[in-house]
């Protein structure tokens, strides 16, 4: 039998996963504002916006940034480039 057939116990995980409403709801109220930058979002709160993903995970604390939310807002070109 392949390995790939092998049935593998599934392990939950410890940390639980928690519902993100709030977040997605600020990222549709707010987001067109942050257009072409990427945004952390944790509950109703921004706590950092930057084109740049590498300095926006270097600009918030590890712990702060536990369960963000981490998006990308596209621009007008972005989305028409993912049409073509």
């Amino acid at each position: 039998m392949s390995k790939s057939l092998v049935k593998h116990p599934v392990k939950k995980s410890a940390h639980p996963v928690r519902d993100h409403t709030q977040e997605w709801a600020w990222i549709a109220k707010h987001g067109d504002a942050y257009r072409g930058q990427w945004v952390m979002v944790r509950y109703d709160r921004l706590l950092a916006a930057d084109p740049n993903i590498r300095s926006l995970l270097s600009r918030v604390p590890t712990a702060e940034a536990a369960d963000a939310v981490v998006w990308y807002l596209e621009t007008a070109e972005d989305e028409k480039m993912a049409v073509l």
